[in-house]
């Protein structure tokens, strides 16, 4: 089930930085600024970088998720339920 949860959170971090690949491909010959994402919250401090916002804030909220699943997992000891995994997404996408 652990796996499973990986798997997702990574599938919705490639979905979100999708729309943003055909304009990269646009700009692959110009040098591109590395970008950086930062979200705080109770839990912690969560960093992503990218060559566009998007691909940044992306990868920091994929951190935040993987971050509060990994914490429910070692307080309680087992997976969070999918509806869990939701409050979680919610809770990072909505900073």
């Amino acid at each position: 089930m652990r796996i499973n949860i990986k798997i997702v959170i990574a599938i919705i971090s490639l979905f979100a930085s999708i729309p943003t690949f055909a304009a990269e491909m646009n700009l692959a010959s110009q040098a591109a600024p590395i970008m950086s994402y930062q979200i705080v919250d109770a839990d912690g401090q969560y960093t992503g970088h990218g060559s566009t916002k998007i691909e940044a804030s992306s990868e920091a909220r994929a951190a935040c998720v993987m971050r509060k699943v990994e914490a429910y997992e070692r307080a309680r000891g087992v997976t969070p339920d999918p509806d869990r995994v939701d409050d979680f997404f919610d809770a990072c996408i909505n900073r």
